[in-house]
């Protein structure tokens, strides 16, 4: 079997922020709700939040994505 490794050019290149959020969604067992749930039933509790955010259309704070550095009050700089 021959060994591949990725070409010079990207070698420097860091792993995306995507592999630290894949990782920690993985160890807090985080749903992946862009995956979806072809094979069962969602869970009961995404049916309830989803019935919550969708009964309050003016709470966009549910449903927006949020500021890259995070929300204020939810991480150490604010």
């Amino acid at each position: 079997m021959v060994k591949r490794s990725p070409a010079e050019r990207v070698q420097s290149t860091t792993p995306s922020i995507w592999v630290e959020f894949t990782t920690l969604a993985a160890e807090c067992k985080a749903v992946n709700l862009g995956q979806g749930f072809p094979d069962t039933p969602m869970p009961k509790f995404v049916a309830e939040k989803l019935k919550e955010v969708a009964s309050h259309p003016e709470r966009t704070d549910m449903h927006q994505y949020t500021r890259c550095e995070g929300l204020g009050g939810r991480n150490k700089e604010h």
